[in-house]
């Protein structure tokens, strides 16, 4: 599984959004939820709320009983402008044929297509849940198992797009040293293939390796936390955008999870402001990110 994206409006759902986040990180573990993207200065935020819903399997949508006419402080509805983010994020995952699942809180009704703007008019097509103050925990149970057959049966599909492995093991990958697709980039020194995103938040090392395991890009299934030798070789100075990575990397943020352990405890992280390595207990979370690699 790639990940979960929840797209909600704080001003119309962030309690239940909040609530709904909490159990859904219990069962499938944070390292897989996506909400509140946190974008660096400079970064094209449309460019980056599509490259972070092309990450997730499914999106869930939160409409609370103000989401339609939640206004700008012009007065203008925030649905009809084209770069309000909540429109953007549902639009992404309708565009490029991601699940998505009108999630309908506080006693919300779905929206007619006629009240939408014309990107988000196929979402009235898609089959709502309702989730109700007294029977959160029940109906989020019925969302937790509807997700898992979502999940359950992308994995499948991935899994019959799986290359045939070659002798070593690892699917042989293309030779060129251009990016295979917008998500994922073949290094033409080593032969790696890597994730050209990262997570997109804070992670600690085991939910970090946990990303890694369900990362599913390409169609293949053997992606991993690079060691920090790997991580060190991606440092460049004079090449990076807001932090000193090669491009065509992006990163959202500086410290990146090895998968060298520095005792059974502490693992190394890779800092891509100063170009050096340093080994944090792999508990913490704070500022660090996972960047996967696959190849050997």
């Amino acid at each position: 599984m790639s990940g979960i994206f929840i797209s909600y409006r704080r001003q119309d759902s962030d309690a239940y959004a909040g609530r709904l986040y909490d159990r859904l990180v219990a069962h499938f573990g944070k390292a897989r939820l996506f909400m509140d993207i946190d974008m660096d200065l400079g970064v094209d935020f449309v460019e980056e709320i599509g490259r972070r819903v092309a990450l997730c399997d499914v999106l869930i949508a939160v409409i609370g009983r103000t989401w339609l006419d939640v206004k700008t402080e012009a007065g203008l509805r925030r649905l009809d402008d084209p770069a309000d983010w909540v429109r953007l994020e549902i639009a992404a995952a309708l565009g490029r044929g991601i699940p998505v699942i009108p999630t309908l809180v506080g006693g919300a009704k779905m929206p007619k297509a006629s009240d939408l703007p014309a990107t988000l008019s196929k979402l009235t097509r898609r089959q709502a849940i309702e989730i109700g103050h007294i029977g959160f925990h029940a109906d989020v149970d019925r969302l937790i198992r509807g997700l898992d057959s979502t999940l359950s049966l992308k994995h499948k599909e991935r899994a019959k797009k799986r290359p045939t492995a070659s002798l070593g093991g690892i699917a042989e990958p293309p030779q060129t040293s251009q990016p295979t697709s917008e998500l994922v980039y073949i290094d033409p020194g080593t032969g790696l293939m890597w994730a050209l995103d990262d997570n997109g938040q804070d992670i600690n090392w085991t939910e970090a390796n946990e990303y890694a395991t369900g990362l599913g890009l390409g169609g293949y299934a053997d992606w991993r936390l690079p060691t920090i030798g790997e991580l060190e070789k991606l440092y460049d100075p004079k090449d990076g955008g807001s932090y000193n990575i090669r491009r065509p990397f992006r990163l959202t943020g500086c410290w990146v999870w090895s998968s060298t352990m520095e005792a059974p405890e502490s693992a190394f992280l890779f800092d891509f402001n100063v170009g050096l390595g340093n080994h944090s207990p792999i508990e913490d979370s704070y500022g660090s990110r996972a960047l996967c690699v696959r190849g050997s």
